[in-house]
């Protein structure tokens, strides 16, 4: 489909041919415009005033117009409305950052907006306090991630379990399965701590019970904005730079590979907002169908309520298709036997979940003394 680049945005042009442009531009197809597409704009004391899309930088004005479209097709359902109740928008930025006189000249179209000042003052240096103390917990998370020098034996800390001999391991591996399987809830998988496995991994867990194994993590590429923090990352989980890989047997364990990046790489080391989340884990999602496989997505308990929008927008974006939304137990009863997923599917959908802190011990290694 062309778009003649003569038509451009206006306030008379209809909202469906407005998302339609903004839809092709997003997506880089032939006859798009950039310019075309429309995002929500807000505020971060790191990052000053941004498209939550494409990153780009906008002046006090554009903010406003940007968002005043986005909003109007936010009303009309085409966009998940964000609430602005955790941040500021770009329209109430430019406010609570000016003076009364500076802002009644910027929004003498809404002069009504000007009566909310001193809340909206409030508003931003509340949400300026929780920027710091979350600036200062995501440093505490690099330094205690090895990716700030702090503890030179850390990372030998958190990845013990590797160093562990093969008839401890076993011993290990034996009581802990003793335990687990105690549970309703418990399915025979397992998931080595921090992904830190070795040669010797699935020949270890075949003289246990344990029947699958989602240790082998696998990368999807999308544009990094911290490219050395998240590269240290994947050394320390020896990710695969595959996008996928299909589940397979070895050893007579299944092995179900998951894909990266997950939650703690987007929240903690790029520090994504949720559209953009959502963004790079859908473009995840349309290449897996592309090629016929599984995403399988990690989260952390901790992380639930950042990644909430991001999760729902995915949920919504598979059931456009038919995926085969299963969970790790089916895959690895399926994959005992084939080697391919179901062929009524055009791809798969598997999300887990990782508890990082179980232990006292793991708490410490994970976020300070």
């Amino acid at each position: 489909m062309k778009i003649n680049k003569n038509l451009r945005h206006s306030n008379s042009e209809p909202l469906q041919l407005q998302y339609i442009k903004h839809v092709m531009a997003e997506n880089s197809e032939s006859g798009s415009d950039p310019k075309d597409i429309i995002e929500n704009v807000s505020i971060s004391a790191a990052e000053g005033i941004r498209g939550d899309v494409t990153g780009k930088k906008y002046d006090m004005p554009e903010a406003i117009k940007m968002n005043d479209k986005y909003d109007k097709l936010a009303a009309a359902g085409y966009f998940r409305k964000d609430p602005h109740e955790n941040k500021l928008s770009a329209s109430e930025a430019v406010i609570a950052m000016a003076t009364g006189a500076d802002a009644a000249r910027y929004h003498k179209q809404d002069p009504e907006l000007i009566k909310h000042y001193q809340k909206l003052r409030t508003k931003r240096n509340k949400i300026l306090n929780q920027i710091k103390l979350e600036k200062i917990r995501k440093n505490k998370l690099l330094e205690n991630w090895g990716l700030k020098k702090k503890d030179p034996d850390l990372k030998a800390k958190m990845r013990k379990w590797i160093q562990e001999a093969d008839e401890e391991k076993l011993q290990n591996l034996h009581q802990s399965f003793r335990i687990l399987s105690s549970s309703t809830h418990f399915r025979n998988g397992f998931r080595a701590p921090y992904l830190s496995r070795d040669n010797n991994l699935s020949k270890i867990l075949a003289e246990t019970n344990f029947e699958y194994d989602s240790s082998y993590s696998t990368f999807s590429n999308y544009p990094i904005k911290n490219k050395m923090d998240v590269q240290r990352v994947l050394k320390f989980y020896d990710s695969s730079k595959e996008s996928f890989k299909l589940p397979y047997i070895e050893e007579g364990i299944v092995q179900i590979p998951l894909n990266l990046p997950d939650d703690q790489i987007l929240v903690d080391i790029e520090n994504f907002s949720s559209p953009l989340i959502f963004k790079v884990w859908r473009k995840i999602l349309l290449k897996c169908i592309k090629e016929n496989t599984i995403f399988v997505l990690q989260l952390h308990p901790e992380r639930f309520h950042l990644v909430k929008e991001s999760l729902v927008g995915l949920l919504v974006e598979a059931d456009k298709y038919k995926i085969w939304k299963v969970n790790m137990h089916e895959i690895s009863e399926h994959f005992k036997q084939y080697n391919k997923i179901p062929e009524e599917y055009c791809g798969g959908l598997c999300i887990t979940g990782d508890i990082d802190v179980l232990t006292l011990e793991d708490y410490f290694l994970m976020y300070g003394n």
